[in-house]
């Protein structure tokens, strides 16, 4: 689990703990999906820093050897960060998803 998502992976061990398997089947498997399937030839850093300054907490831009995101690319950041109701959360430094 990266530890950018460290909240989520929290929570699905709650979930799990309490008996609510769904729940943590579900937030699982977005975990599992990250990054999503269109963005899985790029660094994985080129999607946690897009979802992050997306989310309102700019990190900066990937170092090589990874390049920046493409627009399209960052417009499924945004797609994926709405599927999963991510995009209404807000970060600020010292948080975590």
């Amino acid at each position: 689990m990266p530890v950018g998502f460290s909240s989520i992976g929290a929570e699905a061990f709650e979930a799990f703990r309490k008996g609510d398997r769904k729940r943590a089947y579900d937030l699982q498997k977005t975990m599992c999906e990250i990054p999503p399937e269109e963005l899985s030839h790029r660094s994985s850093i080129c999607f946690y820093k897009e979802a992050a300054r997306q989310l309102g907490l700019d990190v900066g831009l990937p170092r090589r050897p990874s390049d920046r995101l493409t627009e399209a690319e960052k417009k499924q950041v945004s797609v994926f960060l709405a599927a999963y109701s991510l995009d209404k959360l807000k970060l600020e430094k010292g948080t975590s998803l």
